[in-house]
């Protein structure tokens, strides 16, 4: 078997989650479904095939590990994509679906995307990404979604509870993802 790139496929992975996320978080209808579970599927293909190369290629097992968890992180992201865009779906409350919470998932969902795209060449660890910044943006998130949560049992939007709760549910998973990367990152300097 040829070698891979175990790199070429945690950046499609991240760039397939990337566009989730924002799918999940701007967009509607038919069309936007149809291409999350689209992105769902070739994620799917993309994770069977870097396992089977993982586990059958010599290499260390720390670092096989730390990529199959960044790798199914990825993925999971999707998944949660999925469900934050059915929550929107049957709310049908549109004014929960612009919030700063969303904004600071598809921050982190490009945070991702480019320190994905950044361990190619990342040679000394002040190459990592701004780990504070995002620690910042994670607890940002978790502070708006308590104050939506809060206004929400003071109002008549319960329509709108599943789809906080699946978006909080992405913004921890997120969040996830990116402890994951910097874990490869740490292996790999």
């Amino acid at each position: 078997m040829p070698k891979i790139n175990y790199y070429d496929h945690l950046e499609r992975l991240a760039c397939l989650s990337s566009r989730a996320v924002f799918i999940a978080c701007r967009e509607s209808g038919v069309s936007a479904e149809r291409e999350l579970r689209e992105l769902r599927e070739n994620a799917d293909k993309l994770i069977c095939s870097l396992d089977r190369r993982l586990f059958s290629d010599f290499m260390p097992p720390i670092d096989r590990a730390e990529i199959s968890k960044c790798a199914h992180s990825l993925s999971d992201n999707i998944d949660d994509s999925l469900e934050l865009f059915e929550a929107y779906r049957q709310s049908g409350a549109i004014r929960c679906r612009k919030n700063k919470e969303a904004e600071i998932c598809l921050r982190l969902s490009e945070i991702i995307e480019s320190s994905v795209a950044s361990l190619r060449r990342l040679n000394r660890p002040d190459e990592l990404p701004d780990l504070a910044g995002v620690r910042a943006l994670l607890f940002d998130g978790g502070i708006l979604h308590a104050r939506l949560a809060r206004k929400l049992s003071e109002s008549s939007m319960r329509s709108c509870s599943g789809y906080l709760s699946s978006l909080s549910q992405l913004r921890r998973g997120l969040g996830k993802s990116f402890d994951r990367i910097v874990e490869v990152m740490l292996s790999s300097i």
